[in-house]
């Protein structure tokens, strides 16, 4: 087995991309979401400082009409989804400003670099990034496609918006942040996908798409839903959506890099490994 050589500047011009554009774009929600998973619920006392119609302003931004009218028939349910969304609020809107957007504008930096020095790391930045923002296309048809079959608890990337930008903004506001949001946790899988293998397989994109599933159902953002892990509480629809989203998104993301990456290789291969392998090859 052989691994193509990176020159060290290469290397860790990689790893900084992996962490600026695909670790830390991804770790704003698990962050937010565990803090809000282990918050209390909302007592009566909060409850009645709020607006009177606040709740169901905020369900109604994230939610079908009947689903409204069902999570405030149960108050229970509801004072622990607002008290896990309103402890959570505060840390994604301070990761967003402090540690997110910092980290884009290191991103941005890495890539003007690479592009004028290392070509090949320039590609496959953009390249995961434009590949993975587009398969989160596919990967909406089909989660609004079950959201509007009550599929799904919520639509999420409006409840994202809200989260970064408190529960009181406007919702095309929170509407078009939490997309923006959405389709670059989409573009920063697709990042960490192209560093990781190159050009790659469609059948690799594919597994990648399955295991950012499996991760997904078992972590704080879904769990602070009160889903259940692998939406056990909910329902199958809920498991039967976000699969067939998630491979359909790695269908196309492995399809698109096969295209659109010019590295054949990983970027962040151990060189001392593929030293290792070839000397007991001889």
């Amino acid at each position: 087995m052989e691994i193509h050589r990176r020159s060290p500047a290469e290397l860790w011009l990689s790893v900084l991309a992996l962490l600026a554009g695909g670790i830390v774009p991804v770790f704003a929600l698990l962050v937010a979401a565990t803090i809000g998973l282990f918050a209390p619920p909302i007592g009566p006392e909060q409850m009645a400082m709020m607006p009177k119609d606040m709740p169901q302003m905020m369900l109604s931004r994230i939610m079908w009409p009947d689903q409204v009218a069902m999570a405030m028939a149960m108050p229970g349910n509801l004072m622990a989804m607002l008290g896990g969304m309103m402890a959570a609020q505060p840390a994604m809107a301070g990761y967003t400003t402090y540690v997110l957007l910092p980290a884009l504008v290191i991103l941005g930096v890495v890539y003007l670099y690479a592009r004028a020095n290392h070509p090949g790391l320039a590609n496959c930045i953009l390249a995961g990034l434009a590949a993975g923002a587009v398969a989160s296309i596919g990967l909406d048809v089909v989660r609004l496609t079950g959201f509007s079959l009550r599929w799904m608890p919520a639509n999420l990337p409006p409840m994202f918006g809200m989260l970064i930008l408190g529960p009181m903004s406007s919702p095309v506001q929170a509407g078009i942040v939490g997309y923006l949001y959405h389709f670059l946790n989409g573009a920063s899988f697709g990042l960490i996908y192209a560093l990781a293998v190159g050009r790659g397989r469609l059948s690799w994109g594919i597994g990648w798409g399955i295991v950012i599933w499996l991760l997904m159902m078992v972590t704080p953002p879904v769990l602070m839903m009160g889903v259940g892990p692998f939406g056990i509480n909910f329902g199958p629809g809920l498991v039967v959506t976000t699969l067939i989203a998630h491979i359909v998104y790695g269908a196309a993301l492995g399809w698109l890099a096969e295209r659109w990456v010019c590295v054949e290789g990983p970027l962040l291969a151990d060189q001392t490994v593929g030293l290792r392998l070839s000397a007991r090859a001889h």
